[in-house]
């Protein structure tokens, strides 16, 4: 009798198994296609230093302050990424002199370029702000060699604070994300866990689709 039981609860457990699987797989999917929301409606800053030494870092941090608060500007009236990349690609010159001068200030004869690209970044909380992994569109501004540690935020909407002041009339994060990517950029370290599953099943696909 304890052995039909047995046999009979088996069933049963691969059932809740199943069920949970799919739960789990079901939430990172839905967790994923909010993750890829961020990715699709924001542009990063991403300013790399020459080196790790404390002046190439205090270099570093200057080129960003002088970027977000002089050249926030030279995006005014982008509505969305789309439209904040393009004109960061219209304004690089402008951007990459704001850089130099910035370093000329310094009395660093560093060299420094500024390109709009795409680039893959890990999961990384700034202050209050969190950003899945993954690809995004970005102002890359390397510094020297750009062999340093980087730092990173986001140019549009203006997520630095308080490293900047955005423009009064820039566009928030409410309004250019819905409330769950709103939500995981800011509340991020409870995602972190399913910020995980969601690089596997990424990953998991990508690897499915390079198969086939």
């Amino acid at each position: 009798m304890m052995q039909h039981t047995v046999k009979q609860r088996r069933p049963l457990r691969a059932a809740l198994l199943l069920g949970l699987c799919a739960a789990v797989i079901f939430q990172a999917t839905v967790l994923a296609r909010q993750c890829e929301g961020v990715r699709q409606s924001v542009l990063r800053l991403h300013v790399l230093a020459h080196s790790d030494n404390a002046a190439d870092q205090l270099l570093k941090l200057r080129v960003r302050d002088r970027l977000l608060a002089d050249g926030a500007p030279l995006l005014a009236g982008a509505q969305n990424r789309d439209q904040a990349a393009d004109l960061a690609k219209q304004q690089t010159a402008a951007l990459q002199a704001l850089a130099a001068d910035e370093l000329a200030r310094a009395g660093s004869r560093l060299g420094v370029t500024c390109r709009v690209e795409r680039a893959y970044f890990p999961t990384r909380i700034y202050g209050t702000v969190t950003l899945p992994a993954g690809k995004y569109t970005a102002l890359r501004v390397v510094i020297g060699s750009g062999r340093g540690q980087n730092w990173w935020c986001v140019m549009f909407p203006p997520l630095c604070l308080p490293a900047a002041c955005p423009p009064e009339d820039a566009p928030s994060v409410d309004s250019v994300l819905t409330d769950g990517e709103a939500d995981l950029v800011q509340n991020g370290p409870r995602y972190q866990v399913r910020f995980k599953a969601v690089e596997w099943v990424e990953a998991a696909l990508q690897a499915l689709r390079d198969w086939l």
